[in-house]
């Protein structure tokens, strides 16, 4: 999930991104397995991202950067070739329910975004109009980051794999994992690039799924405001021994 070295140009204003990822292909990523129901209060810079291009409908999350910025995931516009509708939906728990859609305006992905080793899985979305979700803040010493230390994954992913999304807004805490584990041959053999992350539990059980890729990896810490470390991008399955969220 990491946003390392993209630069993004907000209202004007050049911000460095450094973040961390989570995640593998497409074909892992949807919901959250083992996690719990949390409220979009508990969370409120979460976002919903509805893409709609060629017939086809795909959901995916997102951060709310900045008023009129979501920063998301590249892959999740794969495929569309800059032809699509896409509605960022804020301040609902149950995506069932009606809440504030915004109209993107621009995607911008990371101009090296490789979709095949899905490195540098970045993109930013920029809206029509001034979000009513709450911004959180950027990662930018990822010195506080350390092995074991616990994150949390939101999104309306798949409970479990091959599931549907849920309906609800669910979250789980995952530890850190260093990249020479998860780069491990019963891991990722060596996929996992410098400038991602892994996070997640030897054992399985807890991670995020189908559905949520493009969501928020976040820091809470005792005190001090959440920061944005990392986006959902890619994983083996969801929850299996081993595969941790990258």
């Amino acid at each position: 999930m990491p946003i390392n070295g993209f630069v993004v140009g907000v209202v004007g204003v050049f911000a460095a991104v450094t973040l961390v990822a989570l995640g593998i292909p497409s074909e892992a990523r949807a919901q959250i397995v083992g996690g719990r129901p949390i409220d979009i209060r508990d969370a409120p810079w979460q976002v919903e991202l509805v893409i709609e291009s060629d017939g086809r409908r795909e959901i995916c999350g997102g951060s709310l950067i900045a008023p009129r910025w979501v920063l998301t995931a590249a892959h999740c516009f794969v495929g569309t070739n800059g032809i699509d509708r896409t509605q960022a939906r804020f301040g609902v728990t149950d995506i069932r329910s009606v809440g504030p859609m915004v109209v993107r305006d621009r995607v911008i992905t990371h101009p090296a975004y490789d979709k095949s080793a899905l490195a540098n899985d970045i993109a930013i979305v920029h809206l029509t109009a001034q979000a009513p979700g709450t911004v959180i803040a950027l990662l930018h010493d990822d010195r506080v980051l350390k092995s074991a230390v616990a994150l949390e994954v939101t999104g309306w992913g798949a409970t479990q794999e091959g599931g549907g999304i849920a309906s609800s807004l669910m979250s789980a805490r995952v530890p850190l994992v260093s990249n020479t584990v998860c780069n491990a041959t019963a891991s990722y053999s060596g996929q996992v690039k410098p400038s991602m992350l892994c996070a997640g539990f030897v054992q399985g059980g807890i991670d995020a799924c189908q559905g949520d890729s493009g969501g928020p990896l976040v820091l809470r810490q005792s005190g001090k405001p959440p920061l944005l470390v990392g986006i959902v991008s890619f994983g083996i399955g969801c929850a299996r021994p081993q595969k941790y969220g990258v």
